[in-house]
């Protein structure tokens, strides 16, 4: 199991036409390239956690962080940000064409297989559509294990 590779300020939406994207304000430090969840208390974007009841439903990757004076890479607390909500976001580095990327139980990551332990929610929040190209699909569920 590790984490879904990428270069920060190579993030981007790999085709605008057929991405939607988001604003959120963040509740804390957040980089480009971090899976999201929404909180509801204050409805503000905080890192995804798949170990934490509140955060696990993931809604997205932040792709851009909006700053007065040029581009930044990390937004701080109240900050605004671009969250792809659906679609290819490029920027990744050697993924697997095919596999599926899971919420993961460290804040903020994607991970290549299923986490789901005791403690851990499994939610599938995209596949890998080529080795640098990842569309965010949240929709998507997991067939059922037969046994």
């Amino acid at each position: 199991m590790s984490a879904l590779s990428f270069t920060a300020a190579e993030i981007n939406i790999a085709n605008s036409k057929t991405a939607i994207t988001r604003p959120y304000t963040v509740g804390e430090t957040v980089g480009v390239g971090e899976l999201v969840a929404i909180k509801d208390s204050d409805d503000r974007a905080y890192k995804a956690d798949a170990d934490d009841t509140e955060l696990a439903r993931a809604v997205g990757i932040v792709v851009e962080v909006a700053k007065l004076l040029g581009t930044d890479t990390d937004a701080e607390a109240g900050d605004a940000v671009t969250v792809c909500i659906y679609g290819p976001v490029g920027g990744f580095n050697s993924l697997a064409a095919g596999t599926f990327g899971y919420a993961s139980g460290t804040a903020g990551e994607i991970e290549d297989t299923n986490p789901g332990d005791a403690d851990t929610y499994a939610f599938i929040v995209g596949r890998c559509e080529t080795d640098k190209i990842f569309f965010v699909d949240m929709g998507i569920s997991a067939p059922a294990y037969v046994t």
